[in-house]
């Protein structure tokens, strides 16, 4: 009886061992991929404010540019990665 709970306990613990390294992988691979997602967002996000007519930069500040740019790709960023990877491993 003894080897048959040994038996079980170390199924138990070799299942639990493989859930938490492809969880590792899983939560790893979406943090590299939403990583790339925000920085390829960033760069268009600058590209765009760049090519706008001299006037809009009449009425928008240059520190408030900034502070929008990097609240807005923060939250998509959140949202992309951390929340994204919960969500996943929750369902």
């Amino acid at each position: 009886m003894i080897d048959q709970i040994i038996g079980h306990t170390m199924t138990f613990i070799k299942l639990g061992v493989l859930t938490w390294i492809c969880g590792w992988i899983s939560g790893t691979c979406i943090t590299i991929s939403s990583n790339r997602m925000t920085n390829r967002i960033r760069v268009k996000y600058f590209e765009r404010i760049l090519r706008q007519d001299i006037g809009y930069f009449d009425t928008n500040s240059p520190g408030e540019l900034n502070s929008r740019l990097f609240e807005d790709v923060r939250k998509i960023s959140k949202g992309l990665g951390e929340k994204l990877t919960i969500t996943m491993q929750v369902y």
